[in-house]
């Protein structure tokens, strides 16, 4: 019986999760346990809040408790569905935190987790439900934001954040892109990506919060004196 809970544990894993694999230890007292024994469905329920935990944790990244890229993934197949089902734009905004490396070094890795926490927080309070949020890695966060247009990430969404940012002292850039609804999702998260290079680009120059966007082959950016 050890062994049937082991081989089902990894098996649900491997399948729903297959960049990632976990084994959940679940041990019995007593392999003979009778199935239908109020000891039996204890230790099963106890075994289903144990696979929901590691599910949790997979998705999620630690240190700021949103999605990592794996959960942002999986996440985002069902948006994308709903968008297509609904006929509903879905922009993704890139978020680059400044001087998280300056900080890093000057004061310690623990004060460079707490501007990555504080940005992780002005993030959930300034989304909504159905936006999909996660870090993306180092000092960079992404945000799909449902039922949204270019246009209005270019302007509406980045001007709350940068005035949320600006409050709090956190200085970004950041760059956005529309997701393509018919092709696979990493072409549109390449587009925002090279949108972030050219905002890094800009700010390194301008030493200024800055954003960059497209709609469709117009390019723009704008700087935020800060």
């Amino acid at each position: 019986m050890k062994e049937i809970f082991q081989n089902y544990t990894f098996e649900t894993l491997r399948r729903e999760y297959k960049p990632v694999r976990v084994g959940v230890t679940f041990t019995l007292a007593n392999e003979g346990i009778d199935p239908d024994s109020t000891a039996f469905r204890r230790i099963r329920a106890n075994f289903a809040k144990q696979l929901t935990k590691q599910k949790l944790e997979i998705r999620e990244e630690k240190v700021t408790g949103l999605y990592n890229r794996h959960g942002f993934y999986k996440t985002m197949e069902a948006r994308l569905s709903q968008a297509r089902r609904e006929g509903n734009n879905v922009t993704l905004l890139l978020l680059d935190t400044i001087g998280l490396k300056s900080i890093n070094d000057t004061y310690g890795q623990d004060a460079g987790d707490e501007l990555i926490q504080n940005t992780a927080s002005i993030i959930k309070e300034n989304t909504r439900s159905y936006d999909v949020a996660a870090r993306w890695g180092g000092d960079e966060f992404m945000i799909a934001l449902y039922g949204t247009s270019i246009e209005d990430a270019n302007g509406r969404w980045y001007d709350e954040l940068n005035e949320a940012f600006e409050a709090d002292g956190v200085k970004i850039r950041a760059a956005a892109a529309e997701v393509d609804l018919y092709n696979p999702l990493e072409i549109s998260i390449g587009e925002v990506g090279r949108r972030m290079i050219q905002a890094k680009r800009i700010s390194s120059i301008t030493n200024c919060n800055t954003f960059v966007g497209s709609n469709f082959t117009e390019s723009h950016y704008q700087i935020t004196l800060s």
